[in-house]
C-alpha cells in the first residue's frame, strides 16, 4: 500500500467517525430522534428532560359524523377555533396542562378518540401529578377505547394524585360494577376508600347508599344512611 493510499484510508476513517459522532449527537436530541424513528408523525419538542410529543398534529380536525351532529354550525366553528388556539399554544410551548387537556376534550367530543388519547397520554407524561388527564383517560379507556385494565390504572392514578376528587372513586366503582365481572363484588371498595379520605362528603355517601340499595344490601344501606343523617 502506497503512502498516498494510507493517507486516503485514514481520511476516510476520520470522515466516517465524524459522521458517527454527528449522528449520535443528533439522535441524543429527543425531537430529532422522534422524527427519524416516526416518519410522518408530528413531533413537538418536550419540556426539558422529557420526551417529545410524537403523534398526529394536535390541530388536526377529524370529526365523526354521528358525534359532531349534536353541534350547530356556530358551535362547530367555535370548537375548531378553540382547537387551533390550544394547538398553537402547544406548538409555542408544550409544557402546559390546560391546552393539552382541552385538545383532548374537543377531540373526544367530535369522536376522534385516538386523538384524545394521544393528547391526554402525553400530558400525563409531562404532568404526572395532575388528576384531570388520568381521570379523563379512565373514562376513555372504559367507554370509547375499551381497555379495562388501563381504565382501572388511570382511575387509580387519579385517586393517588388527588384523593379529594370524588368522581375518580365513583368512576372506578362503576367500572368494577358494570364492566369487570371479576371485580363486580368489589365495587363498594373504591367508595369506601373515598369515604376514608373524605368522611364528610355527602355525595359519596349517597352514592354508596344507592349502590347497597340497588345490589340488595339493605342493612349496609341503612347503616350508611344513619351516617349521612348525622351530617345534616
Amino acid at each position: 500500500m502506497t503512502w498516498r493510499q494510507i493517507v486516503r484510508r485514514k481520511e476516510s476513517v476520520a470522515i466516517v467517525l465524524a459522521m458517527i459522532v454527528l449522528i449520535g449527537a443528533l439522535l441524543s436530541r429527543p425531537e430529532i430522534r422522534a422524527r427519524i424513528l416516526h416518519p410522518g408523525s408530528t413531533v413537538i419538542r418536550g419540556p426539558k428532560g422529557l420526551p417529545a410529543y410524537v403523534g398526529r398534529d394536535p390541530r388536526e380536525w377529524r370529526p365523526v359524523a354521528e358525534e359532531i351532529r349534536i353541534f350547530n354550525d356556530d358551535q362547530v366553528r367555535e370548537l375548531q377555533k378553540q382547537l387551533n388556539d390550544w394547538a398553537n399554544a402547544i406548538l409555542a410551548n408544550s409544557d402546559q396542562l390546560e391546552p393539552w387537556i382541552g385538545i383532548g376534550l374537543i377531540k373526544k367530543n367530535i369522536g376522534d378518540y385516538e386523538g384524545a388519547r394521544e393528547a391526554w397520554e402525553y400530558v400525563s407524561l409531562i404532568r404526572p401529578k395532575n388528576v384531570v388527564s388520568f381521570y379523563d383517560l379512565g373514562g376513555l379507556y372504559w367507554h370509547e377505547l375499551p381497555d379495562f385494565p388501563r381504565a382501572e390504572a388511570s382511575y387509580r392514578r387519579a385517586i393517588l394524585n388527588e384523593p379529594r376528587y370524588i368522581d375518580s372513586y365513583i368512576g372506578l366503582s362503576d367500572l368494577y360494577r358494570y364492566s369487570m365481572p371479576g371485580k363486580a363484588g368489589e365495587a363498594d371498595k373504591p367508595l369506601l376508600e373515598g369515604l376514608e379520605k373524605n368522611p364528610d362528603d355527602s355525595s359519596l355517601l349517597r352514592y354508596l347508599i344507592g349502590y347497597y340499595e340497588q345490589t340488595g344490601q339493605p342493612d349496609k344501606a341503612e347503616e350508611w344512611q344513619k351516617k349521612l343523617d348525622q351530617l345534616k
